[in-house]
Order: structure tokens, then C-alpha cells, then sequence
């Protein structure tokens, strides 16, 4: 079984991808600054 976990703040997301025993198989990182967004 794989677990998903996103963390969220107020300029920053990661998302992490674990297996059963807590090792991250993925990890993602991101913005969630609109201003920053809106630029791209």
C-alpha cells in the first residue's frame, strides 16, 4: 500500500509518495504563491 501526504503552506506544497514502512518513494515541492504562479 502506498500513503500520500501533502503538506501545505501559505507560499509552499510538497508532496510526498511512502510505502508501508515510511520511506519516501517520491517527493515533490512546489509553490503555492499565486503572484509567483501567475508570472509562469
Amino acid at each position: 500500500m502506498l500513503y500520500l501526504a501533502i503538506d501545505q503552506h501559505s507560499k509552499q506544497l510538497t508532496v510526498n509518495v511512502r510505502d508501508e514502512a515510511g520511506q519516501v518513494l517520491r517527493r515533490r515541492g512546489g509553490t503555492s504563491d499565486l503572484p509567483v504562479l501567475n508570472r509562469e
